[in-house]
């Protein structure tokens, strides 16, 4: 009820437009009461008389973002500002409504958004949040701290030890852009070390490879992390702290047999060793045994070995032997081997790449159509960035499906992958609020 009352002044002039502009005005008028089904409903009869008109389905598609980020599913509204992001300029008006929103936890989302973007002013007013009872908009405040001042330096610091896991990972992430310090460092190296939150962990140990050389041993002891995903991150922590120290370390999973933590470690050697020059060596072995994961009986490890193997930067090079793609040649034999769907996905995607193997890559892609399962989404949208229509129909079918991951997949492929947001439409109306999210953050950062 309250809803009517508020719109029937805006309702009457609005349904003046609508006579003198026709469906259009429709669609603003329904996008203007928020309703995004009605909005829906009258950009098809716009659809139905003039054609597609992507102006007017982004103004549908930044209500469906601005009411995602206005909810109270902190994923949802997370996928909805990382859209947002990407959307830079067309998000600018849905951010200054966010700005203005009576919730102070979705007001500092958006204006952190704002003050990553420049905006003086929205870091302003950002930051006073920092003091919030409300968890969600103080993690989000220490977007508009500065750690190469001190006053904000030593916010951040006390923020690392905040009741609120939301808000130590803002703040460790924060300290990325801190200068080399020793009190800094040793609390990160305490967040790194003890903090119960693995995502944390992450961000602190992110934040303690620019510490130094001098942190160099504390991030190595946290290779010795329960959580696989904290190992993996202390991988790379390890190389942007101290690349030559870290060779050593990562040269010695070389001499382990393949995991999940070996790969990494090669993958990090042969993509940053320069051929024939500092780490020549040790990229060259990381390449080997890289290449001999690819037949790993594991198959979880051969898909590991197959992406980072597509990573590398000399994939399309010429060996200096015998002027042959040495990589590429390995990922074509063990697609011509490989039997799951998975690992076959990953081969044929990155073997797309390149015009020799390309013709192999699509015959490999177009067989994993025929499943029901998400490869076959996946391949669907790697052959939809050629403009395929077996592709384009799997997508479709994928969009109106009963899984809510192949329809996200689908979502995103139509409108990014494909470049045919209008073709995805009748998605921003789905149940799922992800799958919504997905389809107009396409819709709306579509060119």
């Amino acid at each position: 009820m309250t809803r009517r009352v508020r719109g029937v002044g805006a309702a009457a002039v609005l349904g003046l437009c609508a006579c003198a502009s026709g469906p259009r005005a429709e669609v603003r008028a329904e996008v203007a009461e928020r309703d995004v089904a009605g909005a829906l409903v009258a950009y098809e009869r716009v659809r139905g008389s003039d054609g597609a008109d992507a102006a007017l389905l982004r103004d549908v598609a930044a209500l469906v973002l601005e009411e995602a980020v206005a909810g109270t599913d902190l994923a949802v509204r997370d996928a909805a500002l990382s859209q947002l992001r990407r959307g830079r300029e067309r998000s600018r008006a849905v951010l200054a409504r966010l700005a203005a929103h009576e919730d102070e936890a979705v007001r500092a989302a958006a204006l952190e958004l704002q003050a990553s973007a420049g905006d003086e002013l929205a870091r302003a007013q950002l930051r006073a949040s920092l003091d919030s009872t409300d968890q969600v908009a103080r993690a989000a405040a220490q977007g508009a701290l500065d750690p190469r001042v001190p006053a904000d330096l030593s916010a951040l610091h006390d923020a690392l030890v905040d009741p609120s896991a939301r808000v130590r990972r803002a703040a460790a992430l924060r300290l990325r852009l801190a200068e080399p310090f020793d009190d800094v460092r040793v609390a990160l190296e305490l967040a790194a070390r003890v903090d119960p939150s693995t995502t944390v962990r992450v961000a602190a140990l992110q934040a303690l490879a620019r510490q130094g050389a001098e942190a160099f041993h504390a991030l190595r002891d946290r290779l010795a992390d329960p959580e696989p995903g904290v190992r993996m991150a202390t991988l790379l922590a390890l190389h942007v702290c101290d690349p030559a120290q870290a060779r050593g370390v990562l040269s010695g999973f070389l001499a382990t047999p393949p995991s999940p933590d070996s790969l990494e470690a090669a993958r990090l050697l042969a993509a940053r060793g320069v051929e024939g020059g500092e780490g020549g060596v040790e990229a060259a072995r990381a390449a080997d045994y890289l290449l001999a994961a690819l037949s790993h009986e594991d198959e979880p490890l051969r898909s590991q070995a197959a992406v980072a193997v597509s990573s590398l930067p000399t994939l399309f090079t010429p060996h200096p032997v015998d002027g042959m793609p040495r990589f590429q040649a390995a990922l074509l034999a063990r697609l011509q081997q490989e039997t799951t769907r998975h690992t076959r996905l990953l081969l044929a995607q990155t073997l797309l790449r390149s015009s020799d193997t390309a013709t192999q890559a699509e015959v490999a892609l177009r067989e994993l159509l025929a499943g029901d399962d998400v490869p076959a989404v996946m391949a669907a949208t790697a052959l939809a960035r050629l403009g395929d229509a077996a592709a384009l129909a799997r997508l479709d079918a994928a969009l109106t499906d009963s899984r809510a991951t192949h329809r996200r997949i689908a979502a995103s492929a139509l409108t990014w992958d494909a470049g045919d947001p209008d073709r995805a439409r009748a998605a921003l109306g789905d149940e799922d609020a992800l799958v919504r999210v997905a389809v107009a953050g396409g819709i709306l950062s579509a060119h």
